[in-house]
């Protein structure tokens, strides 16, 4: 969830934020307080949890994580009977990629990018995708693939 940015934009009865920065995770509990706003620190590959969530957005996170890891967070919210899962992600632009890259994964750990069809093949294996696309922002270093599941 980062610092909690997302439930600006959503409204949710009850509102779950997962990051593994316990720093995100202090900032966001400030920001964001009441009964419907929770947030914890914790990987998402292991500590996702024990809720019913009726959508699930990995919003900047599917680059922190390799194949097999984006396999296991989507088995359990799968099994979690999660009903829609939206990824959106950042990758950096072509001229100057590896320089990026180089900088994500050197700052935060997230050298696993992908790209649209990547996305959507590992989410495919466990939700139907109702649509997918890449977002290319004016100005921007970077395109954002996006995916939506179904289940």
């Amino acid at each position: 969830c980062g610092t909690g940015e997302l439930r600006n934009y959503i409204n949710p009865k009850v509102y779950y934020g997962l990051d593994i920065n316990s720093n995100f995770i202090n900032y966001a509990k400030k920001r964001f307080t009441g009964k419907s706003a929770n947030f914890i620190a914790g990987d998402m590959t292991t500590s996702i949890p024990n809720i019913n969530f009726d959508t699930a957005f990995l919003i900047s996170a599917a680059h922190h994580l390799t194949e097999t890891q984006m396999e296991t967070v989507l088995k359990t919210l799968k099994d979690k009977k999660v009903k829609r899962i939206i990824i959106i992600d950042g990758v950096p632009n072509i001229r100057i990629s590896r320089f990026l890259e180089w900088l994500d994964d050197v700052l935060g750990g997230g050298g696993y990018f992908k790209d649209e069809a990547e996305l959507a093949k590992i989410t495919g294996k466990f939700f139907k995708i109702e649509s997918r696309g890449t977002y290319k922002a004016p100005y921007s270093l970077y395109r954002y693939p996006f995916v939506v599941g179904i289940s």
